[in-house]
């Protein structure tokens, strides 16, 4: 079970730099089921957030993560639900990003799902897990990790089989035929409060 004690493990793993480039099959190996097993190992060793604006990277860390991102973190580990009520700029899309990417990496065939309130902020949510998967090591994800090679911007298939889909409202879509038909053990709501129609979608879903 994750908690504040194998946090503070992982905080004494990460004061010595991991160097997987020189990581025998076994090392690999048990790299992967850490990563498995623990979503703060994962992002604390190999998670690398885009930087909009930049075209750079930045390393989460035990001490630049907000308090309450590392408790949204361990309530959806635990509990596998979580309602979010906070203030802009604590790194809400960031932490679901990795979460969605730990998850879609490691349970083979998992089916994800990203509901926003307009095209673009949806497809940005989609574009920081890609970018992550797409700075893990090869050994991790093999050397392609995704199944087409084209710029989909709605949606995304991981070498596992893994998928992560992208909805909003629209013109051409109504509320209620908002993915429907899609069993999904991930859903990932953001900006709830301001999506059109929120009510119809949601029943749907849920």
């Amino acid at each position: 079970m994750l908690n504040q004690d194998n946090e503070k493990i992982i905080q004494k793993i990460n004061k010595k730099t991991i160097n997987n480039s020189k990581f025998t099959n076994k090392e690999k190996a048990l790299e992967w089921f850490r990563c498995k097993q623990n979503p703060f190992y994962y992002i604390y060793n190999y998670v690398y957030i885009p930087e909009h604006g930049t075209g750079g990277f930045f390393k989460l860390t035990s001490n630049n993560l907000h308090p309450k991102m590392k408790r949204t973190i361990r309530s959806i580990y635990k509990y596998h639900k979580a309602v979010l009520m906070a203030s802009r700029q604590l790194g809400k899309s960031s932490i679901a990003a990795c979460l969605i990417s730990w998850a879609a990496v490691f349970y083979p065939g998992i089916q994800a799902i990203i509901l926003n309130m307009r095209k673009n902020a949806g497809q940005n949510n989609l574009k920081t897990i890609k970018s992550i998967i797409q700075n893990l090591p090869s050994w991790m994800v093999t050397n392609n990790p995704f199944k087409s090679k084209s710029e989909i911007v709605t949606y995304i298939t991981l070498f596992n089989n893994s998928h992560v889909d992208v909805f909003y409202p629209s013109t051409t879509h109504s509320a209620d035929t908002l993915a429907r038909s899609l069993t999904s053990p991930i859903l990932y709501i953001d900006e709830a409060a301001f999506i059109r129609d929120m009510k119809v979608i949601f029943g749907l879903l849920c």
